[in-house]
């Protein structure tokens, strides 16, 4: 059963399933100020001091930072299986074809 999303800026975000949570806008108490960094303790409008919680606890930003240490160091060992492919285009930049001098200059 899908749980009904929280209003902006509403507190209840804990009680919405996993799947929610990209929809979930956290809004600062004060001014409205959507918080887009909840590692930062002060609204980036107003100042004011978010409640703790819209911020991350320390076990959440943890979590966050090793699952992105995980992933870079999942990006590393596929680029070291796969030398000649563009970390930034995927399949999309595994081989030019081997035509021409390499500057997409198209004729030579």
């Amino acid at each position: 059963m899908r749980r009904a999303r929280p209003r902006a800026g509403s507190l209840d975000w804990k009680d919405t399933g996993a799947e929610d949570m990209a929809a979930v806008e956290f809004r600062c108490p004060a001014c409205g100020f959507r918080v887009f960094n909840r590692r930062v303790p002060r609204c980036e409008s107003c100042g004011v001091a978010l409640p703790s919680e819209l911020l991350f606890s320390r076990e959440e930003a943890a979590a966050i930072d090793a699952e992105h240490e995980k992933s870079r160091k999942q990006r590393e060992a596929r680029l070291r299986r796969n030398p000649g492919r563009s970390p930034d285009l995927g399949d999309a930049g595994a081989s030019w074809g081997g035509e021409g001098d390499g500057d997409g200059g198209g004729s030579d």
